[in-house]
């Protein structure tokens, strides 16, 4: 459930998209508390391939300004925890 999610959510779509998914695009960012929605011009739903400079930059961006994450430790499988 998207709504759940405590973390900041990033959305892309080109400015070519198709309407139905930039609609998509929007309503998720939107249910997402701290969701944000961003349009890259002069592509489509593909945009990380046509324009992935410009994608890298945002996610780059995006990930900058997000709040440091927990550090966890890992297990390896099969080893239960302590």
């Amino acid at each position: 459930e998207i709504r759940a999610l405590s973390m900041p959510v990033l959305v892309l779509n080109g400015q070519e998209t198709q309407t139905y998914f930039a609609r998509i695009g929007e309503r998720l960012s939107g249910l997402a508390p701290a969701g944000k929605h961003l349009v890259v011009p002069a592509t489509s739903h593909d945009l990380h391939n046509v324009r992935p400079e410009a994608f890298n930059a945002l996610v780059r961006k995006f990930l900058d300004q997000a709040p440091a994450l927990p550090r966890v430790a890992l297990v390896p499988v099969g080893q239960g925890r302590p």
